[in-house]
């Protein structure tokens, strides 16, 4: 499937999961929620690391390879975000003009 229909798939699947997926107005998804919020306060690199696998499994299990599962740690959401292939890269945010 395309990008658009892989990002509404997986917020069925992600919201079935407890992850709490909303739109984040750029065509991906910000995770709300993190189901394992509870072990995630005491190993939260391992924890941030097993939902970015799980949710990049979700992603290769629906058959696209082109939208991601980037590692944004936010206070209060999950640590991981869904971005298309259009989004921009969460390394480089956009430089303000000089």
């Amino acid at each position: 499937p395309g990008p658009e229909r892989t990002v509404a798939v997986a917020e069925d699947l992600l919201d079935q999961h407890g992850y709490e997926p909303v739109d984040d107005g750029c065509g991906g998804l910000v995770l709300r929620n993190c189901p394992f919020h509870a072990l995630a306060h005491r190993a939260p690199e391992l924890v941030c690391s097993l939902n970015a696998a799980f949710v990049d499994g979700v992603l290769r299990g629906l058959g696209n390879d082109s939208v991601r599962a980037d590692l944004q740690p936010e206070v209060g959401m999950c640590c991981v975000r869904v971005h298309p292939p259009w989004s921009a890269s969460p390394a480089a945010p956009p430089r303000e003009a000089e």
